[in-house]
């Protein structure tokens, strides 16, 4: 018996999909044609379930293929608000997918029709703002919080996706008015809401909502590494940055450096190539954090016992291990090169191009030619560079590796070994441009022309290669701070 109401109801469902296939169709590659004579015909096929598993509407199919104006036709015929707040079986609704979608014209007029439909959660309680931080439309994230009435946990979520100073109100929370710059927000979100001024607006103090298990929103954004939200709280509440990164975590009572002493999100750790580039980043954050926390919290241990150092060594003991390596395997290969160019430069001297004269003295026989002066100086400057980059590398290989060695000794090394190879490569290439224009120019008195457009190309190579890894080490260790400067203050 129960399987033959299996069966039956198996058969009513496949009769469904089938019915309906012509909408689905229609809806998936937007044509409208299709829909609305299937419509007109059967006009609660507008809020009917034409998908089995998943249970999702017209609507819910046409917002996961980005069908925008197949949407906003689809609202022009809907006569009840409630028609479009169906939920599929994740319980999403049609803003849901509109919002990771990240069509601000389509929400706008879904919220319209229907403003409920921005306080339904699907089965988790996860609202459609929550969904529009993976659109990466700024705007429409704008102007959902600007109209989002949400708990405090959404700021865990918005934190960690790198989102900063949105305007949502907050129920239950402690309200500190604040005003806010708004130089970013596009003029076009601002459309509807006349009480808002382009430069400021009233938003809740933030920093006593709390987010735990990450704490305040301070806390939250350097555990998440969000340097964008650090620099806006300090802007915002210079006097009260340091009492928040003094809070201590209800959890395990450890203090804000602890969390800058965690491994950072494997998203955050990706963002910089290279792991000995990794860990300098970690350290800097360190660095920065310790500055902000007062110092007598610097030696804190918390509940297992660790200091802040000790957590640091914990948590980035592994990666330590990943960026020596990375640094030997670096020194290592342009060791080489640097080697076999200091041999190649030596032996030039003993065998200058041309000869020296036949009489006791040996003097170059080119030697007051403008070609043997080049020739000399690029010589001695590839060699004297390829011999320090030599030893940088040197000395990069036999380092003891330490954490702290990673902030700035090894990263001035290799940038000095590397710069320095570079100055050889180019030099020794110019040696032997001068050398070569030397032997050929009684016949050719042209020939350096072709020896310096064909020597531009492997210092070009090079460049492309090498070039990529300096800059962005050099920014690194001595560019700008991670965070901004504290806000200079006026005293009127």
């Amino acid at each position: 018996m129960i399987m033959m109401i299996l069966d039956h109801h198996d058969h009513r469902t496949a009769e469904r999909l089938n019915y309906y296939r012509p909408l689905y169709n229609a809806a998936i590659s937007g044509d409208w044609k299709a829909a609305i004579c299937f419509i007109e015909h059967d006009p609660n096929a507008l809020t009917a379930k034409i998908t089995a598993l998943t249970e999702r509407t017209v609507f819910h199919v046409a917002a996961i293929c980005w069908q925008w104006e197949f949407v906003l036709k689809l609202l022009e015929l809907i006569t009840s608000p409630q028609s479009i707040v169906v939920q599929d079986q994740d319980g999403l609704t049609v803003m849901h997918y509109v919002s990771i979608g990240g069509s601000l014209k389509t929400a706008k007029a879904l919220v319209q029709k229907n403003s409920d439909l921005l306080q339904i959660g699907n089965n988790y309680g996860d609202l459609p703002l929550v969904y529009s931080i993976w659109s990466r439309n700024k705007e429409l994230m704008w102007y959902l919080s600007l109209i989002t009435r949400v708990d405090s946990p959404i700021w865990s979520a918005l934190i960690l996706s790198g989102h900063h100073v949105v305007h949502v109100e907050i129920r239950n929370a402690q309200t500190h008015l604040v005003m806010v710059n708004m130089e970013d927000i596009p003029e076009s979100i601002l459309e509807g809401f006349p009480t808002l001024q382009p430069r400021s607006f009233a938003t809740q103090d933030l920093i006593d909502v709390p987010l735990m298990p990450e704490g305040n929103i301070l806390q939250a954004a350097i555990k998440h590494r969000q340097v964008k939200i650090v620099n806006i709280i300090k802007e915002i509440f210079p006097t009260a940055t340091k009492s928040m990164c003094a809070e201590l975590m209800k959890s395990d009572q450890s203090t804000t450096l602890h969390l800058a002493g965690e491994l950072a999100p494997q998203i955050k750790l990706l963002s910089v190539s290279g792991a000995a580039l990794q860990m300098q980043r970690e350290l800097q954050w360190f660095k920065e954090v310790k500055e902000i926390e007062f110092p007598i919290l610097w030696d804190v241990k918390n509940e297992n016992g660790e200091t802040t150092k000790d957590v640091f060594r914990r948590a980035h003991k592994e990666l330590a291990k990943e960026g020596e390596k990375w640094m030997k395997d670096t020194a290592n290969s342009c060791m080489l090169v640097s080697a076999l160019i200091a041999t190649v430069l030596f032996a030039a001297a003993f065998t200058v191009p041309g000869g020296n004269t036949n009489d006791d003295k040996g003097i170059p026989i080119f030697l007051r030619t403008n070609a043997f002066t080049i020739f000399a100086i690029s010589y001695a400057l590839g060699l004297f560079s390829s011999l320090t980059s030599l030893l940088m590398f040197l000395a990069i290989i036999t380092a003891r590796y330490e954490v702290e060695d990673f902030l700035e000794s090894l990263p001035k090394k290799l940038i000095i070994g590397l710069g320095s190879l570079f100055v050889s490569i180019a030099a020794m290439i110019i040696a032997f441009g001068a050398a070569l224009t030397i032997a050929l120019n009684e016949r050719w008195n042209w020939v350096f022309v072709p020896i310096t457009l064909l020597a531009s190309f492997p210092v070009a190579i090079f460049v492309m290669l090498q070039l990529p890894l300096f800059v962005q080490m050099v920014r690194s260790t001595y560019g700008a701070s991670i965070f901004r400067p504290w806000p200079s203050r006026k005293f009127e």
